[in-house]
């Protein structure tokens, strides 16, 4: 079933963590999901009724309340990072000394430029 990548259908997540993530299902196991996701190329487990089959790949979620992909935002008042990773529930911001951090809304303090 997943000999050829380029053959395989895309499915897209509906519900849960992932809703709205597609991808390639590489793997199934008592009824979870293993999926190489088009935007962030990991894997993550769902279960297999939360997937369908979709036409296209996700362009992916681009904002996360008033910030976008990529704006330069503090984190703290000593720690600045470029979100590189926005999902429903959280960002991700790579800071200067090239940690990644999760962050939720309410903990960004502004956005620098």
């Amino acid at each position: 079933m997943f000999d050829d990548p380029r053959g395989e259908p895309r499915m897209q997540v509906t519900a849960g963590r992932h809703e709205g993530d597609t991808g390639m299902v590489v793997a199934v196991e008592e009824g979870v999901a293993t999926l190489f996701t088009d935007i962030t190329q990991e894997e993550v487990r769902v279960f297999t009724r939360d997937l369908t089959e979709c036409v296209e790949e996700a362009t992916g979620q681009t904002t996360f309340g008033p910030y976008e992909l990529h704006d330069l935002v503090a984190l703290d008042p000593s720690t600045v990072g470029l979100i590189v990773k926005v999902s429903v529930e959280c960002a991700a911001a790579l800071t200067l000394t090239m940690t990644m951090t999760m962050t939720i809304h309410p903990s960004l303090s502004r956005m620098i430029l």
